[in-house]
């Protein structure tokens, strides 16, 4: 990863073709983060943004998105999920997976707070990675 300081991939799932998702989180991507469309899932680069920030993101793409497509995410960030970019991929996948098997819009995400993989109950309402309100 580029950023020594933070960074946040955010995996999701989705059954709709990537024109559609495109179409749906128009102006809700920042102009810095990338879009990319990946065999089983998409994921979205956000560079210089730790898990708290990425976790507002989620609520927007949610917002976006809550009427037209179930999405499911994974979101990973540097250092708290890991020390290089295989280490981020893997923790986000992970956290995908896992977020696929869970309800509807389920957010799945790690940090330094929890040690291991929580639920969001509302990314929206998350201060710090980890903390769940």
């Amino acid at each position: 990863m580029r950023s020594r300081n933070s960074a946040s991939l955010v995996m999701f799932a989705s059954e709709r073709e990537a024109a559609h998702i495109r179409r749906l989180l128009e102006g809700t991507i920042r102009n810095s983060d990338e879009l990319f469309e990946l065999a089983s899932c998409y994921a979205i680069l956000m560079g210089h943004t730790p898990g708290h920030e990425a976790l507002r993101a989620v609520s927007r793409y949610q917002a976006a998105t809550a009427s037209m497509v179930d999405l499911r995410f994974g979101v990973a960030s540097y250092p708290q999920d890991g020390k290089d970019s295989a280490e981020i991929v893997a923790a986000a996948l992970r956290y995908l997976w896992m977020a696929r098997g869970m309800d509807r819009g389920a957010v799945v995400f790690g940090g330094a707070q929890t040690g291991a993989p929580v639920q969001a109950e509302a990314a929206a309402n998350t201060d710090k990675v980890g903390d769940k309100k």
